[in-house]
């Protein structure tokens, strides 16, 4: 029986790749969670990933069923170097997102005016020929409302507060000495 769930796997994933055209350009919602894709051998392009926000995204790839496969995302870089081959985890991608074995990459990108990003790369490594994998897209806060680094006014007011307090003590016991004297 264990040996069939490899084999049940490897015959999905073939019905998943005659399915559908390997170069077509897949739309990845923002906050849309995984969206799986598929793809032939190394040195064959990735599908394209077409992203539209219009504020800074993070973009996360990563390999699915079994492990091996690598990614490289033109303008970008590559993906992590995976640290087995053969071990098969489905198509749980937050799960191999957590685990070393599978290759995966998170990158951020800039918001741009029109709001369209699309990613376009090639499969670095896929020991098996072919494959899958997962991409989300996730929304980032946008700079004007991330906290300033400069200190609020009431700060200031309080160390300027603070500066005075000692100066006066600091004067008056000068003058107390002075007459002690």
């Amino acid at each position: 029986m264990r040996s069939f769930l490899p084999v049940c796997s490897l015959a999905a994933m073939l019905t998943l790749v005659s399915a559908a055209p390997a170069h077509a350009v897949i739309v990845v919602p923002v906050g849309g969670g995984w969206v799986d894709f598929l793809f032939e051998g190394a040195g064959d392009p990735l599908p394209g990933f077409q992203i539209d926000a219009l504020t800074p995204v993070a973009f996360t790839i990563v390999d699915g069923f079994y492990s091996g496969d690598q990614f490289s995302l033109d303008g970008l870089s590559d993906t992590s170097v995976p640290q087995s081959i053969g071990d098969d985890i489905g198509n749980n991608f937050s799960a191999a997102l957590a685990d070393g074995r599978w290759s995966s990459g998170t990158f951020v990108l800039p918001s741009l005016p029109s709001g369209h990003h699309l990613l376009t790369g090639s499969v670095k490594l896929s020991p098996f020929g072919f494959g899958a994998g997962g991409v989300r897209a996730e929304a980032l806060p946008p700079a004007s409302t991330q906290h300033p680094s400069a200190p609020e006014p009431a700060s200031v007011a309080l160390l300027a507060l603070g500066l005075a307090s000692w100066g006066i003590q600091r004067r008056l016991l000068t003058r107390n000495r002075a007459w002690s004297r």
